[in-house]
């Protein structure tokens, strides 16, 4: 940028002297003119000045011929190769009437060489001055060479006091103000409008002027090869309140205010637009200054291949640039943009705050850039800080201010010892979002986050220092590799910091790679995450030290032990192991399967073919893998058949559907789950008239399983499976009844052997974790007795109501599943349990009867705490 700038700068320094000198080699042409129109006279006039006509000037008095009017109304249409609406040689005009406005038009018709809106310069007099009380509107019509709106020579000056100044022009080169060694005040607004067709634009020129602006100064410079919205050469002196510079469509390179050669711009509240190629906001270069209160600067490459776009471009010993509020957006074509570019000796200071929307933020060389307080920096794509060549960056350097750095960003330094880059992230506002590999000089973590985690990979931060207290480290790892971002401290370090890292489900590391290493061993690190461990895959990490080959404390993640020093498992891995067991299914399937009397109630009081329907909810809980346990509310539905095939048989099928919810509570977290299932079972019972019975039946299930559960740090993960499953049951038993005094008391000894199979299924959680599940067969065997009394009703209706009791042992019941790399193993997941409970049975009418039962069962690996059952058959 800086060498665009000095090729601009010589042409445009030749250009001004060959503006200069077609005004002065054209004096004689104006004193002969103006003597032959009798204007040399002293004598003021007291009213409006009006002008229309072909001639090459409007307006034009000449040595200490000062005039007074009260308006000046020109229209000039010519053909003439030189022009001026007003031409005044060391002459003082004042247009007094503030009501009045005046207007100046110069159109010329055949492309002058020259066309002027307002022309001062010295004759050899002395210099030239002019004050508008009024509105002023000066336009230039028609393309010229060059065309100037106001132009100021050789020490003249100008006082605008009007509500509103208004230039507007075009040329091959255009400038809608130029002050040369002159002066110009506007005490109101100004408003400069200039276009160029080939070669350059400027909205105000200024070499060696002064200009003052108290009103909103508004400048546009559009098209051409070259643009500049504002120029400050050789010391020359603004002074501004409101400044909007707009500069778009240069072909070659745009600038919104250029500052040169010991230049000084001071102002309130500037805002710039420059959509152009090359395009540069604010350029302050030659040990000239910029003071401002605020500064919104917004461009835009629009070059089909991008040359290089900056915000501000501050370069060169004693050029200095400072303002107390920024908000910078770089946008466009091309790699090389810049928020702010600081290079060879200059000086970027912001008092308070520095938005920055760009590819790099900052780029400093052999420069300094300071952020005293608050800092946002939003980037478009990848973007960085970059020092190098002895240059300097602090940002909120104080500690008292927010900062903000997130896109895709880095911090960069050269390997020259000179160079410093400041970041302090004080207060919990403040973050870095790192994108790639960074090296600084002083990190200060003061309450503020280093995100490293910010997009996937790996980034490394390297600090020579690292400072303040409370500061947060934000670090991805990879459980699988031990893989880690990292946090290198070359230097010194000071202070207590956290380390937050990310759950994952697929850890299978013991231990990672170091995320902070710490050449001083000073700083503290504790863990932030919730009960200082990360939940990752199988188990929990926790946070070690150590110390490394080189002498630097390294802090690193190792699975976190228990009392007993074996692993603690992580709550996703706790909600697998309890409810991804084939346990869960043999639960439902045990409990759907029932013996008889569940199932059809008493069936020896006549065999009939009948429909029959049951509907049952229970609560129980299950022990898993390793002692995960889960409890379940179920409810099941069940609806059959029955055909009666001789007095002695009846044979029947069924569908029965179950839900269920499911919760668990683990050492580290809890988790939910909704299970289903629906069967079909097809079954033949056998009855003797001496009260001997036997029952078989044929099962197959689908069950649909989802489990759901929060790592530690809060994020939700889930993980959804289905099994198939079949068996066979055997029941026989045989009824002792007409016992008692009155015979009507009855005992009915049991025995059922069940055979269960579950076919596993292979999932993922959504964290990552992965389940495989072998096939699990289950073989259980059942003794009981049932003790009751049979009742005879009116209109020889029965019915009987028993207490039951029995053993459930599971002979074989083992299953392994494998979470990530890691197995797990359980033998006889129900195990042995004892239940007992009540019933009844009764006949409502010939062809109705209800059957009902409440149980309980009791084991040392499966609890059922009350299920309730109750039936109806209707026979045909």
């Amino acid at each position: 940028m800086n060498r665009i700038f000095k090729i601009i700068y010589s042409r445009a320094r030749g250009l001004y002297m060959v503006g200069s000198e077609n005004l002065r080699t054209h004096a004689g042409k104006t004193a002969a003119a103006v003597a032959a129109i009798a204007l040399c006279s002293s004598a003021f006039a007291a009213g409006p000045f009006e002008y229309t006509g072909d001639r090459w000037y409007g307006m034009g008095y000449w040595r200490d011929t000062d005039q007074e009017y009260s308006s000046v109304n020109i229209l000039l249409n010519t053909n003439e190769d030189d022009l001026a609406g007003i031409a005044l040689g060391s002459t003082r005009l004042d247009v007094t009437d503030k009501n009045s406005p005046s207007v100046v038009t110069v159109n010329g018709l055949s492309s002058p060489t020259v066309m002027r809106g307002i022309s001062l310069f010295d004759d050899g007099s002395g210099s030239a001055s002019l004050s508008f009380a009024g509105n002023l509107d000066v336009r230039l019509d028609g393309k010229a060479g060059s065309a100037y709106g106001i132009a100021f020579w050789n020490g003249s000056q100008g006082e605008f006091s009007a509500t509103g100044i208004t230039v507007t022009g075009q040329g091959y080169q255009a400038f809608g103000l130029l002050l040369d060694n002159s002066f110009a005040s506007f005490s109101d607004d100004f408003t400069v409008n200039v276009s160029g067709y080939s070669d350059m634009n400027v909205g105000v020129d200024l070499l060696g002027g002064q200009a003052v602006f108290e009103g909103i100064a508004d400048i546009t410079a559009k098209g051409g090869e070259h643009a500049w919205g504002m120029i400050g050469d050789d010391t020359s002196v603004v002074q501004a309140g409101d400044m909007n510079v707009r500069v778009s469509e240069a072909a070659v390179q745009g600038t919104g205010i250029h500052l040169f050669r010991g230049s000084q711009l001071t102002a309130r509240d500037i805002q710039i637009t420059v959509d152009s190629a090359a395009p540069a906001g604010i350029a302050v270069t030659d040990g000239s200054s910029l003071d401002a209160n605020s500064a919104i600067v917004s461009v835009t490459d629009t070059a089909a291949i991008g040359q290089g776009a900056d915000g501000f471009a501050v370069s060169e010993q004693g050029s200095t640039v400072n303002l107390k509020r920024v908000q910078v957006t770089v946008a466009g074509n091309g790699d090389e943009q810049n928020g702010f570019r600081v290079s060879t000796g200059g000086t970027l200071n912001i008092e308070e705050s520095a938005i920055v929307k760009a590819k790099t933020a900052a780029t400093v060389d052999a420069g300094t850039l300071t952020i005293q307080k608050d800092f946002y920096a939003h980037f478009l794509e990848e973007s960085r800080l970059y020092a190098e060549s002895d240059g300097k960056i602090a940002i909120n350097e104080a500690g008292k201010g927010t900062v903000q750095f997130k896109g895709y960003s880095d911090l960069d330094l050269t390997s020259s010892s000179g160079n410093r880059i400041l970041m302090n992230l004080a207060g919990p506002a403040s973050y870095w979002d790192v994108t790639r590999d960074s090296r600084l000089t002083d990190l200060h973590l003061s309450g503020g986050t280093l995100n490293m985690s910010h997009i996937s990979g790996f980034q490394t931060v390297t600090t020579h220092d690292l400072g303040g207290d409370n500061g947060l480290v934000k670090a991805d790892t990879d459980f699988s590799t031990g893989e880690t971002d990292k946090l290198v401290i070359t230097g010194t370090a000071s202070g207590q910091h956290g380390i937050l890292v990310a759950s994952s489900g697929t850890a299978t590391v013991e231990e990672t790679q170091y995320i902070v290493s710490d050449a001083s061993g000073s700083a503290t690190f504790t863990l932030a995450n919730p009960g200082r461990k990360v939940d990752a895959g199988v188990y929990l990490y926790e946070l070690s030290s150590r110390n490394a080959a080189e002498g630097a404390t390294e802090w690193y993640l190792t699975r976190a032990t228990g009392k007993d020093n074996t692993p603690e498992r992580a709550p996703t891995a706790e909600a697998v192991l309890a409810m991804a067991s084939a346990g869960a299914q043999n639960a439902l399937y045990q409990n759907s399967l029932m013996d008889v009397r569940k199932r059809l109630g008493e069936v020896r009081d006549g065999v009939r073919d009948g429909l029959w329907a049951s509907l049952a909810g229970w609560k129980d809980t299950l022990s898993g893998y390793e002692s995960a346990r889960f409890r379940q509310e179920a409810y099941s539905f069940r609806l059959g058949l029955d055909r009666a095939i001789n007095e002695n048989w009846l044979v029947g099928a069924g569908f029965n559907a179950v839900i269920a919810d499911q919760k668990t509570h683990g050492n580290n977290g809890r988790a939910s789950g909704d299970a289903d299932s629906q069967g079909v079972n097809l079954y033949a019972t056998w009855t003797h008239e001496n009260g001997t019975y036997a029952d078989f039946v044929a099962t197959l299930d689908r069950y649909g399983q989802e489990i759901r559960t929060n790592m530690l740090d809060g994020r939700e993960t889930k993980g959804k499976y289905h099994n198939w499953g079949y068996g066979l049951s055997v029941e026989a038993g045989r009824k002792f009844d007409r016992l008692g005094h009155d015979k009507t008391w009855f005992i009915e000894p049991q025995a059922q052997l069940s055979w269960y199979r579950v076919n596993g299924d292979t999932f993922q959680m959504d964290n990552g974790m992965r389940v495989k599940q072998d096939d699990a067969d289950s073989l259980t065997g059942r003794l009981g007795i049932v003790a009751g009394r049979d009742l005879k009703r009116e209109a020889n209706r029965k019915g009987q109501y028993y207490l039951k009791a029995g053993l459930n042992h599971e002979f074989t019941g083992d299953q392994k599943i494998v979470l990530n790399d890691v197995s797990f193993r359980e033998d006889r997941i129900m195990g042995t349990r004892f239940y007992y409970g009540a019933g009844m049975d009764w006949e409502m009418d010939k062809n109705t009867k209800l059957y009902g039962q409440i149980e309980r069962e009791e084991g040392s690996h499966y609890t059922k705490e009350i299920e309730v059952r109750i039936g109806m058959k209707y026979v045909f």
